[in-house]
């Protein structure tokens, strides 16, 4: 059996943690979106489609920095 360095061991941890919270994402956060579109439009009164875009553009926000740490990993040579 070979060991690890503790950096290695360290990462191989933080890649285990992320992956279950990647499996608890493709659930919940689909679930979460809808009730969070669904009380942005409750609340949007007038402004429901300002409310929407700002919705959307959260969301592209979180996707473009999931890439960019995702690209920072691969470039550290850790992927």
């Amino acid at each position: 059996m070979t060991t690890l360095s503790p950096i290695r061991t360290r990462f191989a941890l933080l890649a285990l943690a992320l992956g279950g919270l990647t499996v608890a994402n493709l659930v919940g956060v689909p679930a979460i979106t809808f009730l969070g579109q669904a009380a942005l439009m409750d609340v949007g009164g007038d402004s429901q489609t300002l409310a929407a875009a700002a919705n959307h553009s959260a969301l592209n926000l979180g996707n473009s920095l999931g890439a960019v740490l995702g690209g920072t990993v691969i470039a550290a040579s850790f992927g």
